[in-house]
């Protein structure tokens, strides 16, 4: 409401307004999962990685260590970070980017979802351009296809709701750890004008 209602009155969001917008919602997941876990008494937490797109620009979120990737002529990029320690001992120069699949602490974070009760998220900017195809996921498809096996997915598959099928299919082959989830956003060009269209997948555990 806080983007899309302005913007069908006629009001121009500025950059601030857009990224204040995306971190409230994080927050807001994050005040609705702690208060669950007060009220059941666990440990509960998550991940998150969001996507909002004002404009032609992409603005992208993320706390733990879901991911949101970029897919366009150069290739498969991440552009989130993870919260967690393998991210922390590879920037480090402590580990190799391809321990992180590995290695026995892989799974320990430093920041989710309904941890404590305020949580910043990570923001960054993307500006869209045709073509763009953006996946958000869970570690569950990410650490069980690897960047490889998603480009493999992506080159093979041009249509969203496939390449997502396929994705969780063959994450679940290669052993299915975690749970696995998966959204893909395309930025489709079309004879005048940019549409979007977004295909969601996952299996359920």
């Amino acid at each position: 409401q806080t983007v899309w209602e302005p913007t069908l009155r006629g009001n121009d969001l500025t950059t601030e307004d857009t990224r204040t917008a995306l971190h409230e919602a994080v927050q807001e997941a994050n005040q609705a999962v702690l208060e669950k876990r007060a009220a059941q008494n666990s440990d509960m937490s998550t991940t998150i990685t969001a996507l909002l797109l004002v404009g032609n620009m992409a603005y992208i979120a993320n706390v733990g260590d879901s991911r949101t990737y970029l897919w366009d002529a150069a290739g498969l990029q991440r552009i989130t970070r993870d919260h967690s320690l393998v991210q922390q001992l590879v920037e480090a120069g402590e580990l190799a980017p391809d321990d992180i699949y590995t290695h026995p602490q892989r799974n320990l974070i430093f920041l989710s979802i309904g941890d404590q009760p305020h949580i910043k998220a990570d923001v960054f900017e993307h500006k869209l351009a045709p073509d763009d195809c953006f996946l958000l996921c869970s570690d569950g498809l990410w650490e069980m296809l690897r960047d490889i096996g998603i480009e493999e997915v992506l080159m093979a598959e041009t249509d969203p709701q496939r390449a997502c099928d396929r994705m969780i299919v063959n994450a679940n082959l290669a052993g299915g750890d975690d749970n696995i989830s998966a959204i893909i956003v395309h930025v489709a060009p079309q004879p005048d004008r940019t549409v979007l269209r977004d295909q969601g997948g996952t299996d359920g555990r």
